[in-house]
């Protein structure tokens, strides 16, 4: 049987890593942008993302 392939995932400190952020607030800030993806669970410490999701936001938001 094939291992089931968990996804990348990412808290705030990997959100505002993938976004080139020097501020895990800034990260947080463009995390509540409308158009930022949603998390895909929310812990007690922390909201996750899947990381593609991020990179791919950023993509978005660079090309205005």
């Amino acid at each position: 049987m094939a291992a089931k392939r968990v996804p990348e995932l990412a808290g705030i400190a990997e959100v505002a890593s993938i976004l080139g952020l020097n501020s895990r607030q800034h990260a947080y800030n463009l995390t509540r942008r409308p158009d930022f993806p949603a998390p895909v669970q929310r812990l007690r410490a922390t909201p996750v993302w899947r990381a593609a999701d991020v990179r791919a936001w950023k993509r978005r938001a660079q090309r205005g």
